[in-house]
């Protein structure tokens, strides 16, 4: 595990997989890097996989008041400073894929391209009851809060185990405030200063996201939109192969040098 401190003094896990186009892998809460083990199996083989930590997850220093999406993209930042790299492709899921918009609009020039997987970048109603009983549960209730998490994520049964351990080393404050931190919605006020391509990526069956995609999609001029069938959320866990090749395509079509 390599770590590098952000602007504020806090440590940011973060380790290196592969060689090639670097490319930063963000993940959601509790479950973390996880989700993108089967992914990682398939892009190591030509990318450089930087496998970035939420603060209070494998190393990274808790943050347990005042998380910002700007803050976390400042995160990702310093991790692209330390390894020596002025641009990235951005993969982001679930909260991850708000924090990988963020990047893209506060730092357009070291974003090469963006790959948001389940965004939400504002809240409904309904959704935010989710967030707001996401962010008390994983405060009092961590252990069952990573079990359930382990639950929605695992493609198989022996992916449970893994998942779950990786919920109960998380700093459950940390985790809250990491919900918390989409509460205030400010990743849309970001969306028109994006100018790399955005590949928006959705379950059909999310019942998360799927309202926002459409939206985004107007939001993010030449974004593009793929439903991925027969899944729900969980689109890098529980449909890695498809994930892979829309990446792959994009990297294929693109003509810039990495």
């Amino acid at each position: 595990m390599l770590t590098c401190v952000d602007p504020d003094g806090r440590t940011v896990a973060f380790d290196v997989v592969g060689e090639g186009p670097p490319v930063v892998l963000i993940p959601p809460v509790m479950v973390g890097q996880t989700v993108y083990r089967e992914l990682v199996r398939d892009l190591a083989r030509d990318h450089q996989l930087i496998r970035f930590e939420l603060p209070g997850h494998r190393g990274s220093s808790p943050w347990r008041e005042g998380v910002s999406l700007d803050g976390l993209a400042q995160q990702v930042a310093s991790v692209l400073d330390h390894l020596g790299h002025r641009r990235a492709t951005l993969v982001g899921y679930s909260l991850g894929s708000c924090i990988s918009l963020q990047f893209a609009g506060r730092f357009p020039e070291r974003t090469r391209a963006v790959f948001a997987v389940g965004a939400f970048p504002r809240t409904t109603a309904v959704l935010r009851t989710c967030v707001r009983l996401a962010c008390w549960s994983t405060r009092t209730i961590p252990r069952t809060s990573a079990l359930a998490f382990a639950f929605g994520n695992a493609r198989r049964w022996s992916d449970i185990p893994g998942m779950f351990q990786a919920g109960c080393l998380a700093d459950p404050a940390t985790s809250s405030a990491l919900f918390a931190s989409l509460l205030p919605q400010p990743c849309l006020t970001r969306l028109p200063e994006i100018s790399a391509p955005v590949f928006l990526v959705c379950g059909r069956w999310d019942g998360y996201a799927a309202p926002y995609q459409r939206e985004l999609q107007r939001r993010i001029p030449g974004s593009t939109l793929t439903w991925v069938p027969q899944v729900g959320h969980q689109v890098p866990p529980k449909q890695p192969r498809v994930l892979a090749a829309i990446i792959r395509a994009h990297f294929a079509n693109d003509s810039s040098q990495y």
